[in-house]
């Protein structure tokens, strides 16, 4: 995947294109099949734990649905979100495997659904008199196959699909609704389904007894791209026995103007570490002779390492795996495989960057603290951090159109596109580093059809 990825940026031809593309989503499939099986193994196991925190339900919802947005206006399908208003603004749930229930529900409704619409229903009701525990319930409605009741009780069996259906036009594996299930009763929930065959089916989840949070809402932040990033010069040691591996994370970092050492073991590694000095250490867990493990408890001996972060990259996925890598006071941790995005995000926590420079461009209104040297509190620029940005009058006029047929509801990419060159060609947008960030955000916007951010960037427009 990581070659891959790397290839794809240095080839033009189309087909070349299209043949590395069907290369990286073969790859994508193949390693979402090894992570459901490793989840269902880890469930039956016990070893699999939950990790509760603080998440805005509604957020989590909206960013659900506007991911399958495509996919449904491609297939000419309605998607409707009703949420409750009564819905508490912060629940103490764990996040990443509510998407994944969330996630796979949703996705599997698009896809048996060939008309008509899928409709994720959220309801709650308060539990106590301090309306400090709720229960949640979601509702993913689908006007598709349905499917017969003598096959309700099998499509939750690992390995299997209900009778009769396509594989392939319908593809998948038979474990994603396995491990719905499991992981909604690992959150002390239930998980049912109604069906009519031919008519629809209606996927009931229901969560109990969950805590409410007490922090307050936060605006959501954007991840830069890596393109957006600039970086000081910098030493970097690149700690794995595996040469391909280092081989593509020096690959992600060519364009940076990095310095970076390799060492294929961790005492080749403290070798290096007492005789140079290094910005950042990118450190393998699994190794010949000494392992990422015994180097970290290694230089947590040395106090004139102590200062020097230290990143481990994995591909170690268990629980235990991951509390070791916290015991030992590792910076961070990245899981392999890793993408471009992923490991320059990482960087940024620990190496000066260009993103401070943003600050000193805003007017003297604006309130933001971009710190260079740690990202812990570092605020990416959300929508509201972009000044009002002065353009010529006939793209004030074109602007001010794409902005109603968005908000109308229509998508025209290639006029979106043309637009964004216009954008591009004027002078004052060119040499002012906080409009080139507007600029990078708002053409990944229109890449990824983020149909909820588009009509907001736009409007800073006119």
């Amino acid at each position: 995947l990581g070659f891959a990825e790397l290839l794809n940026d240095l080839v033009d031809e189309p087909m070349q294109k299209t043949y590395i593309k069907n290369i990286l989503s073969s790859g994508k499939n193949l390693l979402g099949l090894i992570n459901d099986i490793l989840d269902l193994s880890k469930i039956e196991s016990g070893k699999f734990e939950l990790q509760w925190a603080a998440v805005n339900p509604k957020n989590l919802f909206e960013e659900i649905i506007s991911v399958f947005t495509v996919k449904t206006t491609e297939k000419n399908l309605e998607l409707v979100l009703d949420i409750d208003d009564k819905l508490p603004k912060s629940l103490i749930l764990d996040e990443l495997r509510l998407r994944q229930v969330i996630f796979n529900l949703v996705g599997n409704a698009i896809k048996f659904t060939a008309e008509g619409k899928v409709t994720l229903k959220v309801s709650s009701n308060y539990k106590d008199k301090l309306d400090s525990l709720v229960d949640i319930n979601f509702e993913i409605i689908d006007t598709g196959i349905g499917i017969p009741q003598k096959d309700i009780d099998k499509i939750f069996q690992a390995f299997t699909q209900q009778e009769g259906q396509d594989n392939r036009k319908y593809g998948g594996t038979g474990l994603g609704l396995t491990i719905t299930k499991r992981l909604v009763e690992l959150m002390g929930g239930r998980l049912e389904v109604d069906s009519v065959h031919g008519k629809g089916s209606t996927f009931r989840v229901c969560l109990f007894d969950i805590s409410v949070g007490s922090i307050a809402e936060s605006s959501k932040q954007i991840d830069m791209l890596p393109e957006d990033i600039h970086f000081e010069p910098a030493k970097i040691l690149l700690v794995d026995d595996i040469s391909m591996n280092r081989e593509v994370v020096k690959g992600f970092l060519n364009k940076y103007g990095f310095e970076i050492t390799e060492a294929a073991n961790g005492k080749i590694a403290l070798e290096k570490l007492k005789s140079q000095p290094f910005d950042l250490v990118f450190m393998d867990i699994k190794m010949p002779e000494m392992d990422g493990y015994e180097a970290k408890s290694a230089i947590n001996r040395m106090p004139s390492l102590s200062n020097i972060p230290i990143v481990a990259l994995t591909a170690q996925a268990m629980k235990e795996d991951q509390d070791k890598i916290v015991a030992l006071n590792f910076n961070d941790y990245l899981t392999k495989p890793v993408s471009k995005q992923a490991l320059i995000a990482c960087i940024s926590k620990f190496l000066a960057n260009n993103i401070s420079e943003l600050k000193s461009n805003f007017n003297s209104n604006t309130n933001l603290n971009l710190p260079i040297k740690n990202i812990e509190d570092k605020k990416i620029l959300n929508i509201n951090d972009f000044p009002q940005i002065d353009i010529s009058v006939n793209l004030i006029s074109k602007a001010t159109q794409i902005h109603k047929d968005l908000t109308d509801g229509g998508f025209n990419h290639v006029e979106l596109t043309e637009f964004l060159e216009q954008l591009k060609a004027e002078k004052n947008l060119a040499e002012n580093s906080v409009t080139h960030h507007y600029i990078s955000d708002l053409n990944f916007a229109i890449d990824s059809f983020d149909l909820q951010r588009l009509p907001h960037l736009i409007k800073k427009l006119f």
